[in-house]
């Protein structure tokens, strides 16, 4: 393992602290130390445990943690000749390696290789939130963009150089669920299937909306009768809805 710089500000993100803490916030520190001088590193679960909790037992499964923190776009996993590997996000600009440490050998991500888990749409709205709240445009401890700058990675490009919008799981007159969105939320609540959230719970709230969208809630809406803020319904409605976390 190798030094690494870790700010105050690190330990301030609610994203990050929602990943099974504490144990989201070590497992991602520990990456830091693991990763070459580019940020990369071998995506082998067994081995990251061995590396960063070589003492724990009863802990959560690193390779869910290491899901949720490429949903979460705090790191890439991402495959290259069959062989998977991780990229650590912004992690060049607030990094400095020593000058004798070794070059990467690990091959970087690009346009053609294959992700191992979805990152979130490209909007902005799903990107995980700077390190230090306090900041008001990078989070200068990890380098990771602020969803309410307005920045976002460049939309995914076919054959042509067009942007190739991928179908909506789910879709209907009040709402819509990205695959991607879907995706995050069966990490985040595992106990409530895909197809259940598809034919059961999604239907239910299009019914929902179509009962109260012209009543007391009529401000969730906007003027075509659609959710302005969906993740914000759903956060609270899925909770509900989770066995566990009721």
């Amino acid at each position: 393992m190798r030094a690494r710089n870790l700010k105050p500000g690190f330990f301030k993100n609610e994203e990050l602290a929602d990943i099974e803490a504490p144990w989201g916030r070590l497992l991602f520190a520990g990456l830091w130390c693991l990763a070459d001088r580019e940020g990369r590193l071998e995506d082998r679960p067994r081995r990251i445990k061995a590396e960063v909790f070589p003492y724990d037992e009863k802990m959560p499964s690193i390779e869910k943690m290491l899901s949720l923190l490429a949903a979460k776009q705090f790191i890439v996993r991402y495959l290259v000749d069959g062989k998977k590997y991780i990229q650590i996000n912004k992690f060049k600009d607030h990094q400095n390696p020593h000058n004798t440490e070794r070059r990467s050998t690990v091959p970087p991500p690009n346009i053609h290789c294959d992700l191992t888990v979805n990152p979130p749409l490209s909007n902005g709205e799903y990107l995980a939130d700077s390190l230090n709240h306090e900041s008001g445009i990078m989070n200068h401890e990890s380098g990771i963009m602020n969803p309410e700058n307005g920045a976002s990675p460049p939309p995914p490009e076919g054959g042509n150089g067009d942007a190739r919008r991928q179908p909506p799981a789910y879709t209907c007159e009040c709402f819509e669920i990205s695959e991607e969105y879907l995706e995050e939320i069966c990490l985040k609540f595992p106990l409530l299937p895909r197809d259940y959230l598809l034919k059961a719970f999604f239907p239910r709230m299009r019914d929902w909306c179509l009962d109260n969208r012209k009543g007391k809630h009529l401000k969730k809406f906007d003027s075509q009768g659609k959710l302005r803020n969906p993740r914000s319904c759903f956060a609270n409605w899925l909770r509900n809805e989770d066995p566990i976390k009721a």
